[in-house]
């Protein structure tokens, strides 16, 4: 991973230049508040490294806002939207859960949450509606004594979309079997 790189490179008869190479193997994981609050640039470089090597520590997040918090508030919210847009889903969900839920970490930049928490919460209730029409469809198709393929089961359960799950609410009360549902 671009550890060629890191070669000395000769420069005529008595010169030599050793390039100063960062990957993730020279940058250790900040789980220190402490020493990311000292040094933030560092604890977002350090976390986009390694999670890049699927490495990312829970307390390297918790540490990397404690970072923050001591930037204006555009700058670092600035980091953090380029760390979020860096880390694996499940990093990023952990961050996300982090900041709505210890926004004290962000002390001076807790606005900075503000936006995410917000959208996060609307996400959140979008999800929960459609969770709740899928399960109100194959409910009253469960009531009516329908057979309720896999298949059909997974379509209405994936389906995020609040306008179609209502048709099909609408739907499975009157069709005479699943496969109506969709038409």
């Amino acid at each position: 991973m671009g550890r060629w790189s890191e070669q000395p490179i000769t420069l005529g008869p008595s010169g030599i230049i050793t390039p100063l190479v960062i990957h993730p193997g020279r940058i250790a994981s900040i789980t220190d508040p402490d020493r990311a609050r000292a040094s933030p640039e560092l604890a977002v470089l350090s976390t986009i490294l390694n999670a890049k090597t699927g490495e990312i520590e829970p307390a390297a997040l918790q540490a990397m806002l404690a970072g923050l918090s001591t930037l204006e508030a555009e700058q670092a919210e600035l980091y953090l939207h380029y760390v979020l847009d860096k880390l694996p889903d499940v990093a990023q969900k952990y961050l996300k859960e982090l900041m709505i839920m210890n926004s004290d970490l962000l002390k001076r930049a807790k606005d900075l949450a503000r936006p995410y928490v917000t959208d996060w919460i609307d996400q959140g209730r979008q999800e929960g509606l459609a969770e709740g029409e899928a399960k109100a469809i194959l409910t009253v198709l469960d009531a009516r004594g329908m057979e309720i393929s896999p298949e059909t089961r997974d379509r209405i359960t994936r389906c995020n979309d609040l306008d179609l799950l209502t048709t099909w609410v609408r739907r499975a009360v009157t069709v005479n079997s699943t496969e109506e549902l969709f038409t």
